[in-house]
């Protein structure tokens, strides 16, 4: 006889798959199969009924009796899955079953996927629309997920007014979107999903739609703790002044995070109302900005002539222990250390890259002393140009630094660490055209030792930390001019011992010819985790790491959990192992 593991495995699997392939006819033997197999195993997790008609053209039952027939065998189904195309002769009563069904107290979950392929409103999307509202199982036992397109007026009698939680992601807007009132919503995500990345003219036409749309659901639920915002455009005051004044309100609001689209000459301002907006209980805030340059002379004119809002009257965000921001848009300096004012107690910062190269370092001193609490530090910038080449400190305090903007080995080791406990450190190093001979210190040229130089600094810097458990070196191996897609490598003569597999190799120092820097990392007794950069299209020996090197990482890394140096697939710009 199979052990009960097995029985129960088998079992929910059995159950979920006879539920795929269930006609109106068998539906009574299947709720009987279920109770049967629920004698075997209790309990099943996961109860699935899935009905899909979008594939075998399935009509629901539709008649009263039919209906209470499903009601009364249901009493152990958790979980109800539907797909099906949009037909508007099934449609609307598909829904109101769905939406009988999403009355039975047992249910913990309603999928319905509807595919609006074939609504002629939304001709050119292939891809449903989701809207995914959960209810908190905590205090009401009902969860409901809905997937809708352009039916509105059908979708209020499938959600049920007590759920807890929302999530909205539209291939195309949903104007006019009509919903019960949610007063006990505490969680909500909107994402437009039409395209990956939503072009500017898809955004700017649906712009006004999206706000009204995402305001007038915002506003029907006071008690929201969670939002999440993503692909929304802010393209003039009204709408900025309609968005920034509902999210005032929210005064049990905890986290809060947006990606938000806003014309380049005012980005500055939308930036400013939507931070100063918050409330003071938000304790996480995460705003990603994209600028773009699309509108006209005349509303930009415009747009420079409003009034920044009145920051002084704002309330300290003493409560904000994470703050990221990051995007296309490049704060200025000066806009960055007032908001360091209003977050004294932040632990996390994330900052963006900074429009004045020169202002990086400056920003970096002042945070130290307005956010001396700060744990964990990062830097985001998918850029290449100057502004990266200048390091921000690390603070006194930091447990983690993570910075995804390219350095030098010049600007990585020309300051200390300010903290020597750091627990996670992540760098990526541009190398430039590194190449180094075999061949004795006496015979190289002053260049070559002033590189092996910095390199030998590199290391022993990152050497002395001791209390290191997550490394992450990455480097920066080609540039996307250099990238052929039809090929699967990057054509840089110059490579041979540029990744990091190959530079932590063991040998004797810089000034033999059989240069290694590992032994300077040995004192990183509590590493767990090491990811290094590696180029698969070069089969150099000095790249890799062999026996010896095995040998002495068991020995001196007790602690190594995992050290990774297969190349994932992108090789666009940077191998991230």
């Amino acid at each position: 006889m199979a052990s009960a593991p097995t029985q129960f495995f088998e079992t929910s699997k059995l159950v979920i798959m006879t539920g795929e392939f269930l006609s109106d006819k068998d539906l009574s033997s299947y709720m009987s199969t279920c109770r049967a197999l629920r004698t075997l195993c209790t309990p099943l997790l996961y109860r699935t009924l899935q009905l899909d008609t979008l594939t075998r053209h399935q009509k629901l039952p539709l008649s009263l009796e039919e209906l209470e027939a499903w009601k009364r065998n249901i009493n152990f189904i958790r979980s109800i899955s539907l797909v099906h195309s949009v037909l508007d002769q099934y449609y609307p009563k598909e829904l109101a079953v769905v939406a009988a069904l999403a009355t039975v107290t047992t249910i913990d979950r309603v999928l319905l996927e509807l595919s609006d392929s074939l609504s002629p409103d939304t001709a050119t999307s292939n891809e449903p629309a989701t809207a995914d509202l959960g209810g908190d199982l905590s205090q009401i036992k009902n969860e409901t997920a809905i997937t809708t397109a352009s039916i509105p007026s059908i979708t209020h009698s499938v959600i049920a007014p007590h759920a807890a939680r929302m999530t909205l992601q539209p291939n195309n807007p949903i104007p006019g979107l009509l919903l019960p009132p949610l007063t006990n919503l505490t969680y909500f995500h909107y994402q437009y999903s039409a395209v990956e990345h939503p072009s500017f003219k898809t955004l700017d036409q649906n712009a006004n739609v999206q706000v009204v749309q995402i305001v007038g659901l915002l506003r029907q639920s006071p008690h929201l703790k969670i939002i999440h915002l993503h692909d929304i455009l802010v393209r003039d005051n009204m709408a900025l002044e309609k968005f920034t004044r509902t999210l005032s309100v929210y005064t049990e609001l905890k986290t809060l995070v947006l990606d938000i689209w806003a014309p380049d000459s005012w980005s500055d301002r939308v930036l400013a109302a939507v931070f100063f907006s918050c409330p003071e209980s938000v304790k996480v805030l995460r705003i990603g900005l994209q600028s773009y340059i699309g509108e006209s002379r005349r509303v930009a004119i415009a747009a420079r002539t409003l009034e920044a809002p009145l920051l002084r009257q704002v309330p300290s965000l003493s409560n904000l222990a994470e703050f990221s921001l990051s995007g296309s848009y490049l704060p200025v300096m000066e806009d960055l250390l007032v908001m360091l004012e209003y977050i004294p107690n932040v632990t996390t910062l994330c900052l963006p890259r900074i429009r004045r190269p020169a202002d990086v370092h400056l920003v970096g001193q002042i945070a130290v002393e307005r956010c001396p609490n700060v744990r964990n530090l990062a830097q985001v910038s998918c850029w290449e140009d100057d502004s990266l080449s200048v390091l921000v400190p690390v603070f006194e305090t930091a447990h983690f630094y993570n910075r995804e903007c390219v350095l030098t080995l010049e600007d990585a080791t020309v300051f200390p660490w300010a903290s020597t406990r750091l627990t996670s450190l992540g760098l990526v190093i541009d190398l430039g055209e590194m190449y180094v001979p075999d061949l004795d210190w006496e015979d190289l040229t002053q260049e070559e030792q002033a590189t092996l130089t910095l390199l030998d600094a590199f290391y022993s810097q990152i050497g002395v930390l001791t209390s290191m458990r997550k490394l992450t070196l990455q480097v920066l191996i080609g540039s996307e001019e250099e990238y052929d897609k039809n090929d699967f490598y990057i054509e840089t003569p110059a490579y041979r011992k540029r990744c990091f597999p190959g530079m932590l190799k063991l040998g004797a120092g810089m000034r033999s010819k059989n240069r290694g820097w590992l032994e300077c990392l040995s004192g990183l007794n509590k590493l767990e985790y090491l990811h290094g950069s590696f180029n698969v299209a070069v089969g150099y020996e000095e790249c890799l790491m062999g026996q010896d090197e095995a040998m002495w990482i068991a020995r001196y890394w007790t602690s190594l959990k995992s050290a990774d140096f297969l190349c994932e697939d992108d090789m666009l710009v940077l191998v991230i192992l």
